[in-house]
């Protein structure tokens, strides 16, 4: 149903009803209109009308690979890193394992501080790993830290 409206507003040109409309939608039903539209040139226009980074961002991260392809392919790598910021460790590394890898590492080396200390990383040069490498860099950060925050309790 959202579908058809959706695709009826796009050809009428009627943007602002189109973003009224997007703005009460969940992230995750907005990602599956967009996943669902046939044209390139839908899928782009109905992201662009999302208003706002952090639900873009979460958009991005409901979104099929080929159509999270599609929608970052114009996309300047630092407009990307953009809008993956406030997505989890998880959401990240699927947004980059589906992308080409050139443009991941672009997209990663503008994240890089903090996805590193969020546990994101390149493994074998293609593929994205989260979770593991957030927990061994978890424990090494609490186990250098565990002395001075001892010393700080005793005194």
């Amino acid at each position: 149903m959202r579908l058809v409206s959706i695709q009826r507003l796009l050809r009428r040109g009627a943007i602002t009803n189109l973003a009224k409309m997007l703005a009460r939608m969940h992230p995750a039903d907005i990602a599956n209109v967009i996943d669902h539209l046939s044209s390139l040139k839908e899928k782009r226009e109905i992201f662009e009308l999302v208003r706002g980074d952090v639900k873009r961002g979460q958009v991005l991260s409901e979104l099929d690979g080929e159509s999270i392809t599609l929608v970052l392919s114009d996309l300047l790598p630092s407009d990307a890193a953009w809008l993956l910021k406030d997505l989890g460790s998880d959401d990240i590394a699927y947004i980059l394992s589906v992308i080409p890898n050139d443009r991941a590492k672009e997209i990663l080396a503008l994240m890089r501080p903090g996805l590193v200390e969020r546990g994101i990383a390149f493994v074998d040069n293609h593929q994205v790993r989260a979770s593991g490498l957030a927990k061994a860099l978890f424990e090494r950060r609490l186990a250098t830290r565990l002395p001075v925050l001892r010393g700080r309790a005793v005194a």
